[in-house]
């Protein structure tokens, strides 16, 4: 992730505008990078604009190439994976390297120097495509579309272009993906979510339990008390057939009866 100054910062000799800022760094060996290379090719990728810094072999020199983010439109991804035509062309040349100098230095000159310049040369060809398969990198090509559309003086003029840039290593393919993906945001305005681990010091969540005066009582069941029931009253028991009943109090007499 870069730094607030690091994203400020002009682009080698481009200034950056007012409010702009560097959103990704993409080298075509690196992959994204945080801080700008001092010279090969290299994509920079601000909120405003797209700028492509690559090398004019033919005139050897630079190409600056800078577009405004609303020109843009999509974006193609071109890989290549390992063939094995390269495996086998390289070991069909060593093959014919040596049939070569076989044939050459037994029915056409004398000597071993002659036949073996021609067949070691083509021997060494076919290593290097033995090679070149052995210790292959992944390649590819980013193509960026653009177009202007022009309605001044009545007609409806477009062109369209496309910008391409090109990288080759591993880290640089698993890369490109998350810059396009940067570059859909940046249009939107919107930047990279970073993603952070989490750490054990938040608050833990832990289940509160409602008061015991709040508790609502079983629907089969009555609601608990602490205050103990009251005893039922103890029922009178009646005798059995034949059985003497029991004495009883006599009843009070009123006063003045003998």
């Amino acid at each position: 992730m870069m730094t607030d100054d690091q994203a400020r910062s002009p682009l080698r000799q481009l200034p950056l505008l007012p409010g702009e800022e560097v959103r990704q760094l993409f080298d075509p060996r690196q992959g994204l990078v945080t801080a700008p290379t001092q010279s090969g090719p290299l994509l920079a990728l601000t909120n405003l604009r797209l700028a492509l810094f690559q090398s004019d072999k033919r005139e050897s020199g630079r190409d600056t190439t800078v577009a405004p983010l609303d020109t843009l439109g999509a974006v193609r991804i071109s890989t290549s994976d390992r063939n094995l035509r390269i495996l086998f062309q390289g070991l069909a040349l060593m093959l014919v390297g040596i049939i070569t100098y076989l044939a050459v230095g037994t029915f056409v000159v004398e000597g071993l120097l002659i036949p073996l310049a021609i067949g070691g040369g083509i021997v060494l060809v076919g290593v290097m495509f033995v090679l070149r398969y052995l210790f292959w990198e992944e390649e590819g090509k980013l193509t960026f579309q653009c177009g202007v559309r022009d309605r001044s003086g009545g007609v409806d003029r477009s062109s369209n272009w496309d910008l391409e840039f090109q990288y080759r290593s591993h880290q640089a393919a698993a890369d490109a993906y998350r810059l396009v993906d940067g570059y859909f945001l940046a249009r939107q305005g919107r930047t990279l979510p970073q993603a952070t681990p989490p750490s054990g010091d938040g608050p833990v969540a832990t289940a509160v339990e409602p008061p015991a005066e709040a508790q609502q009582p079983a629907v089969s069941g009555e609601a608990p008390s602490s205050t103990p029931a009251p005893e039922p009253a103890a029922e009178e028991r009646v005798p059995a057939v034949g059985e003497n009943a029991p004495a009883s109090r006599p009843a009070a007499r009123p006063l003045g009866q003998p």
